[in-house]
C-alpha cells in the first residue's frame, strides 16, 4: 500500500464505503461496518476479525507484527506485517472446510507463504481461489493479490498503490490450522477469517481493544 496516498483517503472513503456495502461476490455478502463479525450472509459464511481474542471457533496466534489502522474502516485495525518472519497462525476449535482469510494492502514487493495443518500449502488456482477485491481507495486493476510460485503476492506496484482487501479461500477440508508467514515487503495487513456456519449456530466474538489510528509512513 502506498502510504503517500493517506491524505486523500478521507475523500475516497465515502465512495468506497458505498461500493463496499453493496458489493457481493459469489455466495458471500460483503458486510458493512466493523467487518460484520458474527453476522450471517446469504449462505451463512461468518467473518471473524483478527482483533478477536478467542471464541468457540478460532484463536489467533500473532508473531512479529502489530495492529495498525491505515484508513480502511471495514477492516481496521489490521495485523500489519513487514519484511520476513512475521506470521499469523489461525487455530480452529474443530476442523473446517474451505475457510478463507482476508488480507489488505499487498503490493508486488509483498510476499507471503501459507501452511495448512503444519505443512506447506502452495497457492494455485486449484488449491485456492481469491474473490473480488473490495476497494478502500486507490487500487487500479481487477485484482489486489495473485498466486505466484505457490506464494501470495500483491498485484499492484507500490507506485500504483493497493488500497483494497481481498479474501483467499482454501480448497481444502479438515483444516485445523492455517499459518500465513510474511517473506518480504514494506507492509501489508491480515484482517480476519471466514467460516461456514448454520444460521441457527451464531458465533460469539470478543474484539481486542482497538489501538487507535496510526498515520501511515511513506516508503
Amino acid at each position: 500500500m502506498n502510504r503517500g496516498l493517506a491524505l486523500v483517503l478521507p475523500i475516497l472513503f465515502a465512495v468506497a464505503t458505498a461500493a463496499t456495502n453493496a458489493q457481493t461476490n459469489g455466495n458471500d455478502q460483503r458486510v458493512s461496518g466493523e467487518g460484520g463479525e458474527g453476522q450471517s450472509t446469504r449462505t451463512d459464511w461468518y467473518y471473524i476479525p483478527a482483533t478477536v481474542q478467542g471464541n468457540d471457533t478460532v484463536a489467533f496466534e500473532l508473531a512479529g507484527g502489530a495492529f495498525k489502522s491505515y484508513g480502511c474502516k471495514p477492516v481496521d485495525p489490521a495485523y500489519w506485517m513487514t519484511g520476513n518472519g512475521c506470521s499469523v497462525t489461525i487455530m480452529f476449535t474443530r476442523p473446517e472446510a474451505n475457510p478463507s482469510f482476508r488480507v489488505w494492502g499487498m503490493n508486488t514487493d509483498d510476499t507471503a507463504s501459507v501452511s495448512v495443518n503444519g505443512a506447506s500449502y502452495p497457492l494455485t488456482m486449484a488449491s485456492a481461489s481469491y474473490k473480488a477485491k473490495v476497494v478502500c481507495g486507490t487500487s487500479p486493476g481487477p485484482d489486489g493479490v495473485l498466486f505466484a510460485n505457490g506464494l501470495l503476492v500483491g498485484a499492484n506496484t507500490p507506485s500504483e498503490a493497493n488500497y483494497s482487501y481481498q479474501d483467499i479461500r482454501l480448497n481444502a477440508a479438515g483444516v485445523s490450522s492455517i499459518t500465513i508467514t510474511g517473506l518480504k515487503g514494506a507492509g501489508w495487513g491480515f484482517t480476519g477469517i471466514s467460516v461456514y456456519r448454520a444460521a441457527n449456530a451464531p458465533i460469539d466474538v470478543q474484539r481486542r481493544d482497538d489501538p487507535g489510528t496510526t498515520r501511515p509512513r511513506g516508503r
